[in-house]
């Protein structure tokens, strides 16, 4: 619209110019160096126009001549950088695809195109991890670290380097040194909890995977590693003769996770150690109602001070009321009361247990002994 406007308004101005010449005829002599020239206005006029179009036509041309060089180093760029564009889209397919040569062939294409980048590095890393070249690969993720942009993947690549080497120590100071660069990177703080549980900083791992939970709350994955974080550190603590700490850790760590046996036998046997009978028993009966094992039955016979085996039975008959219909509680009820010999109590275990299906080998190992034991009554 605009360039239609300023057409119009030249035509206009060209119209009215003709018009008026037409109105005021009229010629133009020019004297120079004893020679005279005589023209009409019209002729003047159409010959410093066409005097002025080639003067302006000469000088695009000069700079369009000066120009060329330039324009070809513009368009050649452009070209080794949709080369380059093109190499890392290739690079990238090879590394997900763990490619070893292509990823070779393409990381140097990328050093050729894009010279300043330092993805070279990092691809021709990768590339050389994945061949096991691990002298190869540091230099090349060494080199990737001392450019800023790409410090964090450097000391990750290290931190991979490291663990294919199986050298933990070091995977874990150079996942410390990618966490400067980058303090959100999970999938690092992850693999470092794992390493640390592995070297038994279980410090290291607590503090790793409590910045985790805090991100997510309800993992369940994570809550199983710091309890196992906990049990460690706790039988460390025990291993001291420093039974508060390791008791400590260990209710915290059923916090998590209350129904693991290991755990859970811990807890029992910190409890007794510090002279809490009472609260091991305790303990015994809500371990029984989260998970019955046949572990807990000498423990709770013990803590109970039971001595005969009709003592025994009725001890049992409270610990297995806190699970009464799980099949652990049938199998060590009936297993009491043949030692005690009460064959009625023995027959209803045992046949609830048939009722349900359950034909374990425990199941009919307990069925002839209570035939053997009542025929020899």
């Amino acid at each position: 619209m605009r360039t239609l406007l300023l057409i119009l308004i030249q035509a206009v101005l060209l119209t009215l110019l003709a018009f008026w010449y037409q109105q005021n005829p009229g010629t133009l002599q020019i004297e120079w160096l004893g020679y005279t020239i005589e023209v009409s206005i019209a002729v003047f006029l159409i010959l410093t126009a066409a005097l002025v179009g080639g003067f302006y036509m000469v000088v695009r041309l000069i700079l369009n001549i000066f120009h060329i060089p330039s324009f070809f180093r513009s368009r050649y760029a452009k070209y080794n950088q949709m080369r380059g564009v093109h190499a890392i889209e290739d690079s990238l397919i090879a590394f997900l695809a763990q490619d070893t040569h292509l990823l070779k062939k393409t990381g140097k294409y990328v050093g050729s195109f894009l010279k300043k980048s330092p993805l070279n590095f990092f691809f021709r890393g990768e590339a050389a991890l994945l061949a096991k070249d691990f002298a190869k690969a540091d230099a090349l993720f060494k080199n990737l670290t001392k450019h800023e942009s790409m410090a964090f993947a450097g000391y990750y690549g290290l931190m991979k380097s490291a663990l294919a080497q199986n050298d933990l120590p070091k995977a874990i100071a150079y996942g410390d040194l990618s966490l400067t660069q980058n303090q959100n990177a999970l999938p690092v703080r992850k693999k470092i909890a794992d390493l640390s549980l592995e070297v038994r900083q279980y410090d290291r791992a607590l503090q790793e995977l409590n910045y985790l939970l805090r991100l997510s709350p309800g993992s369940i994955s994570l809550m199983k590693k710091k309890s196992k974080a906990l049990y460690f550190l706790a039988l460390d603590f025990k291993e001291k003769t420093h039974l508060k700490e390791a008791l400590s850790c260990v209710e915290k760590a059923l916090k998590l996770t209350p129904d693991v046996h290991d755990l859970l036998m811990l807890y029992i046997t910190l409890l007794r150690e510090i002279g809490k009978e009472r609260a091991a028993g305790k303990a015994i009966e809500k371990a029984w109602q989260i998970a019955p094992h046949k572990d807990f039955t000498p423990l709770y016979l013990d803590v109970k001070s039971s001595k005969t085996d009709l003592e025994n039975f009725k001890a049992i008959q409270r610990l297995v009321s806190f699970a009464p219909d799980h099949p652990e509680s049938y199998i060590t009820l009936a297993h009491y009361a043949i030692r005690a010999q009460l064959w009625g109590p023995a027959h209803d275990a045992l046949n609830k247990l048939i009722d349900r299906g359950i034909k374990s080998k425990a199941v009919y190992k307990l069925m002839a002994n209570l035939e053997k034991a009542e025929k020899k009554k």
